[in-house]
């Protein structure tokens, strides 16, 4: 009897946690934040190129739906030579995490994941939580 009681109220502690872990949702601001702190780790002088731009890509990826894509780009060379793309970051819906678009390669760097720490928390996303919720980027797998 004690052993049932015992159970039955570890499962109503646990079941609300796994159940909410699937409803956090990144907002669109805090996913622009994140996209653009990670494109400041990639190529961190690229803001001070003229009309240096961070746009989400409309619509939604159908091969990673998990994902938010940004793209950064500029002016481009006057004489029109080069390319005007900076890169394409992509952005965990659920968890913040930042990943190169089109390699497998997560974005590290202590001031991006301050930052993603504080979204974390401010959803109210524990630690376990994100830990059960992080998955590979895109083109990982």
């Amino acid at each position: 009897m004690a052993l049932r009681f015992v159970l039955s109220s570890l499962a109503a502690i646990l079941l609300p946690i796994g159940a909410a872990a699937t409803d956090f949702q990144i907002s669109d601001a805090d996913a622009l934040a994140i996209a653009n702190a990670a494109f400041g780790v990639t190529s961190p002088d690229a803001s001070k190129l003229p009309g240096f731009g961070v746009d989400r890509d409309s619509g939604t990826n159908p091969y990673y739906p998990r994902f938010i894509f940004y793209q950064a780009t500029w002016a481009g060379n006057p004489d029109g030579t080069g390319s005007a793309v900076v890169g394409f970051v992509a952005v965990d819906r659920k968890t913040g995490d930042a990943w190169l678009a089109v390699m497998c390669q997560e974005i590290v760097a202590s001031d991006l994941q301050k930052l993603q720490r504080s979204v974390r928390r401010r959803m109210g996303m524990s630690g376990n939580q994100y830990a059960a919720l992080k998955r590979p980027g895109p083109e990982c797998e």
